[in-house]
């Protein structure tokens, strides 16, 4: 699902990831960023403030994720099926941060039901 990472890659301020997905898959994608320093997860999107959040192209999808600058953080990268409330609600989550012009992020207890974990990498901030 994931083509671009694997556990113990370190990773810039920020980078696209890319995957495939099945055209049978039931669900969004989502990639879901957990700095561990945070203890929350932050959904990722091309541009959350224009509303676009995974970008695709027949079963390949892409799009960009933020990581910081902490060099030596670790964080977790999970891909994540949403079903049609879970994308409503990162949607939506993604539209009120923008325009409050501040990404809270997500205590893993505040993530909405209807997220299936298809991948999950470890990495580390360059």
């Amino acid at each position: 699902m994931v083509n671009s990472l694997k556990d113990g890659d370190s990773v810039p301020e920020s980078l696209v990831i890319a995957g495939t997905v099945s055209a049978e898959a039931a669900g969004t994608v989502w990639v879901l960023v957990y700095p561990y320093d945070a203890g929350r997860w932050y959904p990722q999107s091309t541009d959350a403030c224009a509303g676009v959040h995974t970008e695709y192209e027949g079963e390949s999808w892409r799009v960009k994720a933020w990581f910081g600058s902490g060099a030596g953080s670790e964080y977790s990268l999970a891909v994540v099926l949403a079903d049609a409330a879970a994308d409503a609600r990162l949607s939506t989550l993604q539209e009120e941060w923008c325009a409050a012009g501040r990404y809270p992020g997500l205590r893993p207890v505040e993530l909405p039901l209807g997220l299936e974990e298809k991948a999950i990498v470890m990495l580390r901030g360059r």
